[in-house]
């Protein structure tokens, strides 16, 4: 469903139930981003790795796979190849992940979690 701002105000003004849930969803949006924001400034280059791995994992037959290149992943975590490379063998060191192929296998997710909150 699509709305214009215009409409969606209009129907908010007439319905409590509706501004209110338009309400939620903007505090929650603006929180997220808060989130976000704050791991950029405050989370290693390790924990950004990790918490971009936990986010592009997908479910292949039960082993989380992650596929993307070194460059893509430091483009994605804002560092540069060198660094991220070494962040992930680092990871693979301590054990939370392996290569695969071309992808890279996450072996202990709740451990990458940890990392991320440390």
């Amino acid at each position: 469903m699509k709305l214009s701002p215009q409409r969606l105000a209009t129907v908010a003004q007439r319905d409590g139930a509706i501004a209110w849930r338009v309400g939620q969803w903007l505090v929650d949006d603006m929180v997220a981003g808060h989130v976000l924001l704050a791991d950029e400034i405050f989370l290693s280059v390790k924990q950004l790795l990790a918490r971009t791995l936990l986010d592009l994992a997908v479910d292949h037959q039960g082993r989380w796979l992650v596929y993307e290149t070194q460059q893509n992943l430091a483009d994605a975590i804002g560092s540069v190849r060198a660094v991220t490379g070494r962040a992930l063998s680092d990871l693979r060191d301590a054990g939370f992940l392996v290569r695969e192929g071309r992808a890279l296998r996450i072996l202990d997710r709740a451990g990458l979690r940890a990392m991320i909150d440390e």
